[in-house]
């Protein structure tokens, strides 16, 4: 497997074609449009590209071939969706190991739907994130979990719920470290990857008790203030852009002290599987 600076090297065919690639899409102003994949390249570059971080974007399907076993490097695997490539990042942020699975990508454009999702007679209510695009994450076949049946096939018995989990409300020390270079505005993305690298940490305001909290409710989630926006100037003019995760939440392991607020006590049944987007 090749090392971060050995594809950082830009004599390396395939860094060049991936360099090409990135130009050809940040160079051409966004349409707006969340679903086209340089408006969302656009979106993950603003998030997660800074003064001391680079994005790199990529198309595996004209046969570049650039990955590393850490996980920085991911890839665009089909016409219509992005994939972050990072060769250099900022200590302290997260970003670096986000997997994406395009078996897990939809747009939610009708509904809201409802479905009832759980073990039989303890199901619980699904409400799909109407407005949002997902683009789903490598969760499936991982080696920690014992099958896939907590999120595949769809409405298996065997499925944990489905919730929605923002991240805000981050700051430096939900990285780990309270002392590393840190950009507030990116704060909410780099904890997106970071959860999903690391896992969730129990939150600091725990007013219902300390584990990890998340929402059935994506409206609710979506307007409150666990959900942040960025900016981007598109073919459309500036528009604000908003991310979250979507999660699936252990039966077994999940209370209920409000409607619209579920808690997790252990952070290990709670599973993210999808970043969503959406403009604000």
């Amino acid at each position: 497997t090749p090392l971060i600076d050995d594809l950082a090297n830009t004599t390396n065919p395939d860094v060049k074609k991936a360099d090409e690639f990135t130009k050809s899409i940040l160079n051409t102003k966004p349409s707006g449009n969340v679903t086209d994949r340089n408006t969302t390249c656009h979106i993950l570059n603003k998030l997660l590209g800074g003064e001391d971080q680079q994005c790199l974007f990529f198309d595996s399907a004209n046969g570049i071939n650039l990955h590393d076993a850490s996980g920085n490097l991911a890839d665009i695997d089909s016409e219509d969706r992005p994939f972050v490539l990072k060769l250099k990042s900022s200590e302290g942020l997260g970003g670096d190991n986000t997997f994406f699975d395009a078996r897990g990508d939809k747009t939610f454009n009708s509904g809201p739907q409802t479905y009832e999702i759980g073990p039989p007679e303890r199901t619980k209510t699904y409400t799909s994130p109407t407005g949002w695009t997902r683009y789903g994450l490598k969760v499936l076949g991982k080696s920690e979990y014992k099958n896939d049946d907590w999120l595949h096939p769809f409405q298996h018995p065997g499925n944990w719920y489905r919730a929605f989990h923002g991240t805000g409300n981050a700051t430096k020390v939900d990285f780990g470290n309270s002392n590393a270079n840190f950009d507030q505005t990116a704060a909410p993305v780099d904890a997106l990857a970071n959860i999903f690298v690391g896992g969730f940490r129990e939150a600091r305001v725990d007013v219902y008790g300390s584990g990890v909290y998340c929402s059935p409710n994506p409206v609710w989630l979506g307007n409150s203030r666990y959900v942040r926006a960025v900016e981007l100037d598109t073919e459309q003019g500036k528009k604000k852009f908003m991310c979250m995760l979507q999660v699936a939440v252990n039966p077994d392991g999940v209370q209920y002290p409000t409607n619209d607020i579920w808690v997790t006590p252990k952070p290990q049944d709670i599973r993210p599987y999808g970043i969503l987007i959406k403009e604000v």
